[in-house]
């Protein structure tokens, strides 16, 4: 399994990436839209987590775009908000998945295998 990671916080990438890392997911980290975009493009991923703050684009304004690029892909909305405004909008604007951080943190890999298995 192959997860694209996009959060400018360097330290949250780290930690989001160790968690999957140890489920032997391989993991491709980037800071900004652009760069995640282009690599989507490329490369094959069975998911991508967006960071909902991020420098240009939102991650809720990028869902569209890696929809565009692999319909099939499962997209994963992160943040700090613990609004459930937010939550829903995720969910509503095309996420798979979403969860808080750093609160669910801890059931990532679970929300993650849930999703993906639902497409096999």
């Amino acid at each position: 399994m192959r997860f694209l990671i996009v959060d400018d916080d360097r330290y949250m990438m780290t930690l989001v990436a160790s968690i999957l890392k140890k489920h032997k997911v391989e993991v491709v980290s980037h800071s900004n839209i652009g760069d995640a975009l282009r690599n989507l493009i490329e490369e094959d991923f069975d998911g991508v987590l967006l960071d909902l703050h991020l420098p240009g684009m939102d991650g809720l304004s990028a869902i569209p775009l890696a929809r565009q690029i692999r319909p099939e892909i499962n997209i994963g909305l992160m943040t700090g908000d613990t609004s459930p405004e937010v939550r829903a909008r995720a969910l509503t604007g095309g996420a798979d998945f979403f969860f808080q951080k750093p609160a669910d943190l801890n059931n990532l890999w679970e929300v993650i295998r849930g999703c993906t298995r639902k497409e096999n």
